[in-house]
């Protein structure tokens, strides 16, 4: 098998720092985050491919690219929390907390095998500031 972290360095470079995401804290975070673990061990050699792939229960895990332009989109500011929910595989939600400024959390399915129980969360509505 490839050397994964080759992969995922070329992967940064060639699918999203050429595409246009810049900010290096996202760029290190996309580079210490082993997508491979989260995906079925048989799909590991395609987990830098620029594409979406299947994981379980007919889900699947995010183009690495559309992670990193979600998580710019949001322009996290510092010690800023992220939740995304229906996370699926997890891995969207391990890059933000690869970074301390990208402080990410995530929600797993109610109900799903091995989902661990949700816990009590208030939510707030913020407006992004232009």
């Amino acid at each position: 098998m490839a050397d994964m972290s080759v992969l995922r360095e070329n992967m940064v470079q060639h699918q999203i720092a050429a595409r246009g995401v810049n900010d290096e804290l996202i760029l290190d975070a996309m580079r210490e985050v082993p997508r491979e673990a989260f995906m079925p061990d048989e799909l590991g050699e395609f987990a830098y491919e620029d594409t979406p792939l299947p994981i379980e229960e007919g889900q699947t895990i995010s183009q690495p690219y559309i992670v990193a332009f979600m998580i710019a989109a949001i322009e996290p500011r510092p010690n800023a929390r992220v939740l995304e929910i229906g996370t699926g595989s997890g891995y969207a939600a391990a890059v933000p907390r690869r970074r301390p400024r990208l402080h990410g959390g995530a929600a797993r399915a109610a109900g799903r095998p091995g989902a661990r129980p949700l816990p009590d969360a208030r939510v707030r509505q913020g407006r992004r500031r232009a």
